[in-house]
């Protein structure tokens, strides 16, 4: 159904118009999320307590749905390669071999002080 409505979305708006619409969705949670950092409590941040989280939590949903639109338009397949890459390289800078079970790793990584 998702991608029937973004589908719907290409067609009434054009690419052009959607990745508009992700900047601007983009933008909306760059600024709610500096809020949140500037002003929020470690707590809000951990439970998503509070009105400026929900705010966080709804343009993370909008920001979310545009992603999933520009993957249809875009090619998913080079989007999920340069996604890896970069969570390869992430990986190693957390000192985590790229691959590795992250899960596994995980039980390790919280014992460390």
């Amino acid at each position: 159904m998702e991608k029937e409505l973004f589908e719907l979305a290409r067609e009434r708006y054009g690419v052009r118009a959607q990745v508009l619409v992700l900047a601007e969705e983009c933008s909306e949670l760059a600024a709610v999320a500096c809020k949140l950092g500037n002003r929020g409590s470690d707590l809000e941040l951990r439970e998503g307590l509070g009105p400026v989280a929900d705010k966080l939590i709804d343009e993370l949903a909008d920001v979310s749905i545009m992603l999933d639109q520009m993957k249809l338009y875009f090619d998913a397949k080079k989007i999920a390669e340069r996604r890896q890459f970069k969570l390869d390289r992430l990986a190693t800078r957390l000192g985590v071999e790229p691959g590795y079970d992250y899960a596994r790793y995980k039980k390790v990584w919280n014992k460390l002080p």
